[in-house]
C-alpha cells in the first residue's frame, strides 16, 4: 500500500505543476471579434506575445505602443484581438486602467480553475497524513483520511472539467489548435488528477480490505467504548470496555482493595456499595481474624458477590492488594503486580469461574505507569488463564482505556502475525493423483525450479530445496513458513496436507537435532510447579513420587514447551534455540506421512484417539491449539527418547485414560513390538534418553466438583526430573 500512496503523492505533485503551468498565461483571456475568421497570423501571435510580456511586466506605459501597432493593422479582428487582451490583462493586473472589463464567463474560469488548483495541492497534503503502519488505529484514522483524499481528488477533476468545458463552450475563444501550452498543460493536469481518482480508490479498497481483515482476525470494535479481541490461535477473548466495572456481568470482577480489606474510597467503596451488605460481612470477618494483615501485596481473596444475585451479575468479587509503585523498586513492583493477576486467575480457575473482569490494578492512587501496567496484565494473563475463557478490562479512566486498547492491539497483532505468517503464499506445486487415505499417496518428486518452502523464488543452479533468501533465515522463522505451509495446505483437504509433508520433509534434513533432555532437577534453573507435585503425591503411584515437575507456561503449547525446557541450547547443530514451533512442525509431518504404522502399533488406543485426519487438519497444525494423545505417540520418533506418561487416578483406577496411559512407555517408531511398548519404567534399558511427563492440571481438584462425581480431565503437561 505504500507504493500507491508513493505513486499518487507524485501524481498529485505533477498535476498541481500542470494546472498551475496553464493557468498562469493570458491565454485565459484573449477573445477573437465575432466577425474574425478565427485565424491568427504570425504577425497577430506576435502581438499577443507582447500583450502578455507587458501583462507580466505590469507596463501600462506601453499602452499607446501597442495601440499604433494595431492601428496600422488593416484587418480589424487583429486589432480587436489585440486591443480586447492588451486591455484585459491590464484589466486584471491594475482595475484603474481604463479599458474592456472582464466579462463573467472569464471570471468563472479564473476561479474554478484556480480552485482547482487548491483542492489539488489539499490532496497533496492529505497523502502526508496517512500512516500506513499495519496496526488497527493507524487504519481507522487512515480510513478516513484516504476517504477525504478520494473526494477532494473527485472534486478537483469535476472543477477542472468544469473549467474546460466552459473554456471550448465560450462563443469567440480561439480556436483549439490556438489555445498553445497553457491549454494543453491544463488538460494534462486533468488527466494526472483523474488517474489519481483511481489510484486512491483502489487504495482506498485495500485499505478497507485490511482493515476488515484486522477487524475479523484481532479486533471487533462493538461501540466506541468497548473492543473485543480474539486470537486466530487460541480460545482466549480480551475485552475492553470503559464503564463501570461494579455493574459488570461477568463470573467473577476483581476488586482492588488494601492489606485491611477496608474500603477507604474509589472502586473498592463502590463494589463494596454495589454488593451490598452480605460482601461487605464477609470482608469484615476476614479483616476482624487478621487486622491489617487480611491481604498481603500481591495476594487475593475470593467472596460470594451477592446472596441471591440475577443472572446478569458478577457471582463472586476477588479482592487484590496492588503494588505502590516505585522509580527505585519498578521490577518488585512488576512482580508484585503480576502476583495479583496470578492468585486471582489462580482462584478464577479453582473455582471454574469462565469469565473475570480487571480494573486497571495499581494505576490510580498506586501510581503504577499505565503502559507497564498494561503489558504486566497481558504477560500475566497470557501465562496463567488457563480455563478463563474471557478476561475483561473495565476501564474508568478514558486515557487508561486509551492505552490498555493500544498495547492490548500491539500484542494481538503480534500473535496473529506469528500464527498466519506466510498463509498469502499460493501454492505453486502441480497436483499429484488423489490416493485414499489408507495409502500415503506417492512422494512428489521436488520442484527443480522453486524453493519448497517460500513457492516463490526460483531456485539456482546448484540448490534443490531452499532459494538463498530463505536459506539466510533464522531457524525459528524457518519453521514458522514451515508450520504455516501446512496450515494452509489443511485447509483445501488432508490429502493436499499428506503431499505437503511429503515435499517439506526434504526440509527438515537441512535442521538436525540432537536432542539430550535434562534429567536432573536444578532449582537455579528449574521452577517446581507445586500444583503438579499435588497430583503426583495425592494421585500418581509411587513410581513418580521422586520425581519432581517443574513449572511450564500454561500459553497452549505446554506439550512442546516441556521438551523445549528440558532440551535447553543445545539441541540444535547450529546453536539455534530449539522452538514449540519447530517440534509441532516435525510430529505433524511424522505422523502424517507414517499414520499406518502409528495406528498399527498403538492400536490398543484407539479407543481414546481422535479422529486423525480432522484433528490434523483442525488442531495440530495450529501453534497454541490442543494437544492430544497423538502427539504423544509421535514424539518420541521425532526426539528418539522414550517417553514414560503419568496420568493421575483422580477419577479412580477405572478412568480408561488411566489404564491405557498411566505408567505406559512410548518409544520411537516400530522399535519393539507392542507388549515392549507397555513396559514399566523398570523394564527400560538404562541406554535410552528418558524423558517423564505428567498429565496435570492448572489447579487442584475441586473438592464440591469430586463429591459430584464430574469426570476429571488434564489441561496441562509438566515434565518430571530427578531430584538428584
Amino acid at each position: 500500500m505504500g507504493c500507491l500512496l508513493f505513486f499518487n503523492f507524485a501524481l498529485l505533485l505533477f498535476a498541481i505543476t500542470l494546472l498551475i503551468l496553464g493557468i498562469t498565461t493570458s491565454r485565459w483571456l484573449i477573445t477573437v471579434d465575432n466577425n474574425s475568421n478565427h485565424i491568427n497570423t504570425e504577425r497577430a501571435d506576435g502581438i499577443i506575445s507582447s500583450c502578455q510580456r507587458l501583462y507580466r511586466d505590469g507596463n501600462t506605459e506601453k499602452y499607446l505602443t501597442v495601440g499604433n501597432v494595431t492601428n496600422i493593422i488593416h484587418t480589424n479582428y487583429l486589432y480587436d484581438d489585440a486591443y480586447v487582451c492588451f486591455n484585459r490583462l491590464l484589466k486584471w493586473h491594475n482595475s484603474t486602467i481604463v479599458g474592456p472589463k472582464l466579462d463573467d464567463n472569464h471570471k468563472v474560469l479564473i476561479g474554478l480553475s484556480i480552485g482547482s488548483v487548491c483542492l489539488a495541492i489539499i490532496a497533496l497534503l492529505l497523502t502526508q497524513l496517512i500512516n500506513t503502519n499495519a496496526s488497527f488505529h493507524n487504519f481507522k484514522c487512515s480510513k478516513r483520511m484516504v476517504e477525504c483524499l478520494l473526494v477532494f481528488d473527485i472534486l478537483t477533476v469535476v472543477l477542472a472539467l468544469i473549467t474546460l468545458a466552459l473554456f471550448l463552450g465560450i462563443n469567440g475563444l480561439q480556436t483549439l489548435t490556438a489555445y498553445g501550452v497553457s491549454f494543453w498543460s491544463f488538460v494534462a493536469g486533468t488527466c494526472c488528477v483523474f488517474i489519481s481518482c483511481i489510484v486512491t480508490a483502489v487504495y482506498r479498497i485495500d485499505v478497507e480490505f485490511e482493515f476488515r481483515r484486522y477487524r475479523h482476525d484481532i479486533i471487533e470494535e462493538i461501540d466506541q467504548d468497548t473492543v473485543h479481541f480474539s486470537f486466530t490461535n487460541g480460545s482466549l477473548k480480551v475485552l475492553i470496555h470503559n464503564g463501570d466495572l461494579s455493574r459488570e456481568p461477568c463470573d467473577a470482577v476483581v476488586n482492588p482493595t488494601n492489606e485491611s480489606m477496608v474500603p477507604d474510597g474509589g472502586l473498592d467503596a463502590l463494589i463494596h456499595q454495589q454488593m451490598g451488605q452480605f460482601f461487605t460481612d464477609q470482608v469484615v470477618a476476614i479483616h476482624k481474624e487478621m487486622n491489617n494483615q487480611s491481604c498481603p501485596v500481591g495476594q487475593s481473596r475470593i467472596f460470594i458477590a451477592k446472596f441471591n444475585c440475577a443472572e446478569h451479575e458478577p457471582r463472586f468479587v476477588i479482592s487484590t492488594v496492588g503494588p505502590v509503585y516505585q522509580e527505585s523498586e519498578k521490577e518488585r513492583a512488576a512482580f508484585l503486580l503480576q502476583s495479583c493477576y496470578y492468585t486471582s486467575l489462580a482462584l478464577a480457575n479453582i473455582y471454574q469461574l469462565a469469565s473475570i473482569a480487571y480494573p486497571a490494578i495499581s494505576c490510580g492512587a498506586n501510581h503504577f505507569p499505565v503502559h507497564e501496567a498494561a503489558r504486566v496484565a497481558i504477560d500475566s494473563i497470557r501465562r496463567f488463564s488457563f480455563n478463563v475463557k474471557e478476561v475483561r478490562f473495565v476501564l474508568y479512566d478514558r486515557s487508561t482505556f486509551d492505552i490498555f486498547i493500544r498495547e492490548w492491539t500491539d500484542y494481538a497483532q503480534q500473535v496473529n502475525k506469528e500464527a498466519n505468517i506466510g498463509d498469502h503464499i499460493t501454492d505453486v506445486i502441480s497436483e499429484s493423483p488423489k490416493t485414499s487415505a489408507s495409502k500415503p499417496p506417492v512422494p512428489p518428486k521436488p520442484t527443480t525450479r522453486f524453493c519448497v518452502l517460500c513457492k516463490q523464488n526460483m531456485l539456482p543452479t546448484g540448490r534443490t530445496i531452499l532459494c538463498l533468501a530463505c536459506s539466510q533465515l533464522a531457524r525459528a522463522q524457518v519453521f514458522k513458513m514451515f508450520l504455516s505451509n501446512l496450515r494452509t495446505a489443511s485447509e483445501n483437504s488432508y490429502n493436499d496436507l499428506v503431499k505437503e509433508c511429503q515435499l517439506l520433509q526434504t526440509v527438515l534434513t537441512l535442521y538436525p537435532l540432537t536432542y539430550t533432555p535434562v534429567q536432573v532437577f536444578d532449582q537455579v534453573a528449574h521452577m517446581r510447579d507445586q500444583v503438579a507435585e499435588h497430583y503426583i503425591h495425592q494421585y500418581c503411584s509411587t513410581l513418580f513420587r521422586n520425581f519432581i515437575p517443574i513449572s511450564i507456561a500454561g500459553d497452549g503449547n505446554c506439550f512442546y514447551n516441556s521438551f523445549v525446557q528440558l532440551g535447553g541450547v543445545g539441541s540444535t547443530t547450529d546453536g539455534s534455540p530449539l522452538t514449540s514451533i519447530e517440534l509441532r512442525a516435525r510430529n505433524v509431518v511424522e505422523l502424517v506421512l507414517n499414520i499406518d504404522d502409528y495406528k498399527s502399533q498403538y492400536d490398543r488406543l484407539l479407543s481414546i484417539l481422535d479422529n486423525f485426519e480432522e484433528y490434523a487438519r483442525k488442531e495440530m497444525v495450529h501453534d497454541t491449539n490442543y494437544v492430544g494423545i497423538w502427539d504423544l505417540l509421535s514424539i518420541p520418533s521425532v526426539l528418539n527418547i522414550h517417553l514414560i506418561a503419568a496420568y493421575p487416578k483422580v477419577n479412580g483406577n477405572e478412568d480408561l485414560n488411566v489404564q491405557l496411559l498411566n505408567e505406559s512407555m512410548f518409544p520411537p517408531l516400530n522399535e519393539g513390538n507392542d507388549s515392549q511398548n507397555q513396559a514399566k519404567k523398570s523394564e527400560i534399558p538404562p541406554t535410552y534418553k528418558e524423558v517423564r511427563l505428567l498429565f496435570s492440571h492448572a489447579n487442584r481438584p475441586f473438592a464440591g466438583r469430586l463429591q459430584a462425581k464430574q469426570m476429571w480431565s488434564p489441561n496441562h503437561f509438566v515434565p518430571l526430573l530427578n531430584m538428584r
